[in-house]
């Protein structure tokens, strides 16, 4: 279940275990690949864990189908 998995990595995440996390994360987009949501949270892990043209592109996916997402903007703001 996506929902399992999303809260997983962000119980990980919560505890600094990035690559623990990132892959909880990607379990739950595997599950439901259009969840702004879990992007948005999958993409926050990654700057965390350094990765960011992996977060990019997760982010910039976001605003390209909702390009007033403000925590996108945020997270792109963080990306700069």
């Amino acid at each position: 279940d996506a929902d399992v998995h999303r809260l997983l990595g962000a119980a990980l995440a919560g505890k600094k275990e990035h690559l623990r996390a990132i892959t909880e994360y990607e379990t739950a987009l595997e599950l439901k690949p259009e969840d702004p949501l879990l992007q948005l949270e999958l993409a926050d892990v990654l700057i965390a864990a350094n990765r960011k043209s992996e977060a990019r592109k997760l982010v910039d996916k976001i605003l390209e189908k909702d390009e007033g997402n403000s925590a996108a903007k945020r997270l792109l703001k963080q990306l700069k």
